[in-house]
């Protein structure tokens, strides 16, 4: 084999064997091939990268978002726990009247729409007690119709009720001037009995209960 030596010529080696010459193209092109793809490859792995941590991130902001319904719950719940207001009663009775109100015995509970439910009455008839029912407080709200003259007077008390097994009760002394009211107010703790005085304006009260 004759080898003649290596030349260049506008970047492209030659050289001659056995009296041929041979350029070399093939090895410049396949090496920068191969650079042109190792950048490529970085390039496309940054890409890569990006891509997954704008994910990751998403996903997280996702989970730690409260939900729509989640929302709702919450808000309904916390309607529920507040107190109602007397504007509220008043708007209940003049929609259905105190004439109309539903009897305790018939243990409405679905807080679908206004209800007033006709809890007691004390054995003369002096006394009537009633509870309210709403969509937005639920079994919250009494009236206590203190009659006097064959007028009402009412008292209003922005306090919890619910079903038992026993029924409400009112009972009074021989002078009227003292009330003893039973309801339960919480499952777990029953019946319980609440005493009030009453005054000769029809006005009641009783300890914790406060007329509105």
């Amino acid at each position: 084999m004759k080898y003649n030596g290596i030349g260049s010529k506008s970047g492209v080696w030659i050289w001659e064997v056995n009296g041929v010459k041979k350029v070399v193209y093939g090895i410049i092109i396949s090496v920068l091939c191969i650079m042109l793809i190792g950048c490529e490859g970085k390039d496309s792995a940054k890409e890569m990268d990006t891509v997954m941590a704008v994910e990751q991130k998403i996903d997280t902001d996702e989970e730690s978002s409260p939900k729509e319904d989640t929302i709702k719950r919450d808000t309904n719940k916390d309607s529920s726990e507040e107190e109602i207001p007397l504007n509220k009663m008043q708007e209940i009775i003049d929609e259905i009247g105190l004439e109309n109100a539903v009897a305790y015995e018939e243990g409405i509970e679905e807080a679908l729409s206004n209800q007033i439910i006709f809890l007691c009455e004390s054995p003369s008839g002096h006394y009537k007690a009633y509870g309210f029912i709403s969509p937005e407080y639920g079994m919250d709200g009494i009236l206590i119709d203190n009659i006097i003259n064959q007028q009402s007077n009412y008292n209003f008390f922005s306090q919890k009720w619910v079903y038992s097994e026993s029924a409400p009760a009112l009972n009074e002394s021989d002078d009227f001037y003292q009330v003893t009211f039973t309801i339960c107010q919480n499952q777990e703790e029953g019946m319980k009995e609440i005493s009030f005085v009453t005054y000769d304006t029809g006005t009641m009260e009783a300890p914790g209960w406060n007329k509105m």
